[in-house]
């Protein structure tokens, strides 16, 4: 049977979960919290890898005029905001 807990002790037990709640929350932020700014205008590939589907199926989106996009002489550029919108159109 033990007895009262020394007030050394009952203070770095406070001080641990103090600490162990302040990791857990940056650890938490870290995850969420992206690693970069957001791109204005995604490449083919990024968007590809945006909308979870291959290259060639960008391209052939664009192409059909489903995926609107921005031409800068041969390159081709997507806004986050229609690679949301079209997101949002075939779910539904």
């Amino acid at each position: 049977m033990s007895g009262p807990r020394h007030p050394l002790d009952l203070l770095a037990d406070d001080l641990a979960d103090r600490i162990a709640t302040k990791v857990v929350a940056i650890l938490a932020e870290r995850q969420t919290a992206p690693c970069g700014p957001e791109p204005a205008l995604y490449t083919v590939p990024e968007a590809a890898d945006y909308l979870g589907v291959s290259e060639a199926q960008v391209r052939r989106l664009v192409a059909a005029q489903a995926l609107p996009a921005v031409r800068f002489d041969r390159y081709i550029r997507l806004r986050r905001a229609d690679l949301d919108a079209f997101l949002e159109a075939q779910a539904g």
